[in-house]
């Protein structure tokens, strides 16, 4: 029976797949500053990413990162995971970025095929890429247990579950990553699911829930019932 990896060698393998991932995520960001997001989209990104996302959609967004944020000048890891998967490695990387006109948080989905990295998501959030500054959400990792297992891009409600009934702290919240944590590497989260997720939230918002011990997410649902009286 062959040994284990070692310690050093996951480490290694960790490194050197950071330092692949940032050379792509630097190679994607001088592509849309020199304005090739067509060759970008065509080239750099897995038919997952064209499933969902158009050329136009891709260039739209790119347009206005490279108009309003400008060249990328520096970047710094703030967290890596690598999930082995069926038919490669999918890897989750978030920056906090330096750009010629503010700063922001990068957040990238990447998938490798072969000893090529794929964009499957691209995210960019700073203040100067909205039309309302005041509207900015940061990127906030929080910790929860009891929860729906939601995926990125659910619209969620967070919830103090100290109290009881649980307390809504955040409404119709949308998430950006999850990492649930589950019993083997093929088996898939359940209610009540436990995990980081990571959501963009308001000043206001991260505020209230900074420090909070006992945080629950659940998909949102809207109110549509109505007034008894009503016809």
């Amino acid at each position: 029976m062959d040994d284990p990896e070692s310690s050093d060698q996951v480490i290694g393998d960790l490194e050197a797949s950071s330092d692949e991932i940032s050379s792509v995520v630097d190679a994607i960001f001088r592509s849309i500053n020199e304005g090739k997001a067509e060759t970008l989209y065509e080239t750099a990104t897995a038919p997952k990413f064209r499933e969902v996302a158009s050329l136009n959609a891709f260039k739209s967004i790119c347009e206005r990162v490279q108009s309003r944020l400008g060249t990328l000048l520096s970047k710094q890891s703030s967290r890596l995971d690598l999930n082995p998967m069926a038919d490669g490695i999918v890897a989750s990387a978030s920056f906090q970025a330096q750009f010629e006109h503010g700063a922001g948080t990068i957040f990238v989905v990447l998938e490798k095929q072969g000893d090529e990295w794929l964009l499957l998501r691209l995210n960019v959030n700073a203040p100067e890429l909205l039309d309302d500054p005041t509207q900015f959400r940061k990127m906030v990792e929080l910790f929860v247990e009891d929860s729906d297992p939601v995926l990125p891009g659910s619209s969620v409600d967070i919830l103090d579950t100290a109290f009881k009934p649980p307390k809504a702290i955040a409404e119709s919240v949308s998430v950006v990553n999850v990492r649930w944590k589950v019993t083997d590497p093929s088996s898939q989260p359940q209610f009540p699911a436990r995990g980081f997720v990571t959501i963009g939230l308001t000043k206001d918002q991260a505020i209230a829930v900074k420090g909070v011990q006992t945080l629950s997410v659940r998909r949102h649902v809207e109110n549509t019932s109505q007034p008894d009286d009503l016809p």
